[in-house]
């Protein structure tokens, strides 16, 4: 499960856990995986049929597949009678894209978390149909508010992105009074109640986490990686398109055998994994929040990340390593030297990763930021 999806999973299981009288609707397709972690009466399954599937085989036609999923979600729902109930919208995290909002009915929707883009720096890397998307950002929600008005009529926006968010909403027609500022994600007890990661001595070993997609800038923390000594490490769990283009960036610069790529990594087994690891190398772009970051906080894995979006949010320059976005130079240069002194200096690590999971566990867990989530569901009804 990605960003998005264990966000849903776990809020879920946290309203459960605190005995909200709450329902999961999710589609046919997500049945098998979550089947067994929730009670099968709690969960409102919207059934796979002939147009899901032509929508997804075609290349613009899968541009409506969310919009489709949720008319027919909006169909099912309706059709059990709930009463006095509530319809949160928890996905997709896109504060442009309308969802289908019934009247009457008191609606939540969020965290919302967009709004944004490469840093000036980066925006030669942006390719032609990300930077319309770009200049159409403000063009398509004025579009959305006069043809939905979904986040107009919404009850309560839950806005976890920042001023950027709050923009694009205000381009939505969302009142300020109609949101609340709130964590994007929590984290389960597993990786909250989870021992902290002990620094001693020399460890030349750093991971990265995230899909192989060119957002992400794996290729700066390879191209890092290259001036380091010679007995540091990069061990990148993830799959995507950018594979290959990333082996072959790795044998040009003769790290053949200092980046392994690992493909996926089970999240039931990061707390074990990432054990044996100095630092967690971040370079992300254009990531809105970074819960990968959260997590890796609340590990003791100090984290070097850029100074920017989601990631520049959510720790101090104590407790994170941050690299100014400037030019992809610089940024490669700062990594590689941020890798170096923490390779070298147990003790540094130790005092970023404390300062970080203090952060962590008093903000990212489910206990306290679902609470902050729910917390305004009796007002509403």
């Amino acid at each position: 499960m990605g960003g998005e999806a264990i966000k849903a999973y776990q809020y879920f299981a946290y309203l459960l856990s605190e005995n909200y009288d709450a329902y999961l609707c999710v589609h046919q397709r997500c049945e098998e995986e979550i089947r067994g972690h929730f009670p099968s009466e709690r969960l409102i399954i919207v059934d796979e049929d002939k147009l899901d599937i032509a929508l997804w085989r075609s290349r613009f036609g899968k541009l409506l597949l969310t919009q489709y999923f949720f008319l027919r979600a909006k169909k099912t729902i309706l059709a059990k009678n709930f009463h006095n109930a509530i319809w949160h919208f928890v996905s997709p995290i896109s504060p442009v894209e309308p969802r289908p909002v019934p009247r009457g009915i008191p609606v939540v929707i969020g965290p919302l978390n967009g709004n944004i883009t490469y840093p000036s720096g980066f925006q030669n890397r942006l390719s032609a149909r990300s930077k319309i998307v770009q200049r159409m950002h403000r063009p398509a929600q004025l579009l959305c508010r006069a043809v939905f008005g979904d986040k107009r009529r919404a009850h309560l926006i839950l806005n976890s992105g920042f001023l950027r968010t709050r923009q694009s909403l205000s381009w939505a027609g969302v009142r300020v009074g109609n949101t609340l500022d709130v964590v994007d994600s929590g984290l389960p007890e597993y990786i909250s109640k989870a021992k902290p990661i002990a620094h001693h001595g020399r460890n030349g070993r750093f991971v990265s986490l995230g899909r192989l997609v060119d957002f992400k800038g794996h290729d700066l923390a390879v191209r890092a990686l290259a001036k380091c000594p010679d007995d540091t490490t990069l061990t990148i769990y993830g799959e995507g398109h950018e594979r290959s283009s990333l082996v072959a960036l790795a044998k040009d610069l003769g790290l053949e055998d200092r980046v392994i790529f690992a493909g996926w990594l089970d999240h039931n087994e990061i707390v074990q994994t990432m054990a044996q690891y100095r630092g967690f190398v971040f370079p992300s772009l254009a990531d809105a929040n970074g819960i990968v970051m959260q997590e890796m906080m609340m590990l003791g894995l100090p984290v070097i990340a850029l100074n920017w979006g989601g990631p520049s949010q959510l720790a101090t320059a104590e407790s994170a390593y941050y690299v100014d976005p400037i030019n992809a130079d610089q940024v490669v240069d700062q990594i590689a030297a941020a890798m170096t002194e923490l390779s070298e200096d147990g003790d540094l690590a130790t005092k970023i990763a404390k300062n970080a999971r203090q952060i962590a566990a008093e903000k990212f867990v489910w206990s306290k930021v679902g609470k902050a989530w729910a917390d305004k569901y009796s007002e509403l009804l």
